[in-house]
């Protein structure tokens, strides 16, 4: 787990943590300063376009940072870690569920077709052989309210942070790269069962002091996935990391 907008809701809700500053720059944000400006036509003429996909991530965020209170800790904080330990004596699924609620923020409903850039970046890595379209068999990819870029909270799902549904090179990057590290958290989970999975998992969070970097063993294999393919993805299409 690496570092909007018709019919459906995403089908978590949980409860939610933020850093402090980020929650505060959430909650106060104009989405309409940040979201649209005012064109002029004719001297006398003034419309105001926004962009949907902005205006409606903006608004889901606001929403979802005015619902929490700021006061929550983040996910280092003893509190965090004690309710982790407390979690992992009875129940390994439990333990995993609290780390994975301690970076999701509340989850709202994007746009139908959104998800087309998911796709793409997926079936990118596919062409390019870096997976085979069996290794995605059954596993959904999710545009989600994330603190990090990804998360793999269950073995065939992938939540992508919808900071990049966005339509450039660089966000199509993010995308790839991003599913190319949660896909090797798919792959764990397969290759350890999913339950040892999620025990080693929480284990190994609270043995490096509740990091999720390459302390972490587990999240050390999918940065070594994003070291040896990043610049490989960003060729492919065209960018230079440099």
């Amino acid at each position: 787990m690496s570092r909007h907008l018709p019919a459906f809701i995403l089908a978590i809700s949980l409860v939610f943590f933020l850093h402090g500053s980020a929650l505060a720059d959430n909650c106060n944000v104009d989405c309409n300063k940040k979201c649209c400006q005012t064109v002029r036509i004719t001297p006398w003429d003034k419309n105001t376009i926004c962009e949907p996909a902005c205006k409606s991530s903006c608004e889901a965020t606001k929403f979802a940072c005015m619902r929490i209170d700021s006061r929550i800790p983040a996910i280092s904080t003893p509190n965090t870690i004690a309710a982790v330990t407390k979690l992992l004596q009875t129940s390994c699924a439990s333990a995993f569920q609290a780390i994975n609620t301690a970076v999701t923020i509340h989850q709202g409903p994007y746009s139908a077709g959104s998800d087309a850039a998911l796709y793409y970046a997926r079936d990118l890595l596919i062409r390019a052989g870096f997976f085979t379209a069996s290794d995605f068999a059954n596993v959904r990819i999710r545009w989600g309210n994330l603190v990090g870029d990804g998360q793999t909270p269950d073995r065939n799902l992938i939540f992508i942070n919808q900071r990049y549904l966005v339509q450039s090179p660089t966000a199509l990057y993010s995308i790839a790269v991003t599913i190319g590290h949660e896909m090797t958290h798919v792959m764990q989970y397969r290759r350890m069962g999913t339950d040892n999975f999620k025990c080693q998992y929480s284990r190994m969070f609270l043995d490096c002091g509740a990091c999720q970097d390459n302390r972490h063993p587990l999240e050390r294999e999918a940065y070594d996935w994003n070291r040896a393919n990043n610049d490989r993805v960003a060729h492919i299409l065209g960018l230079s990391l440099r």
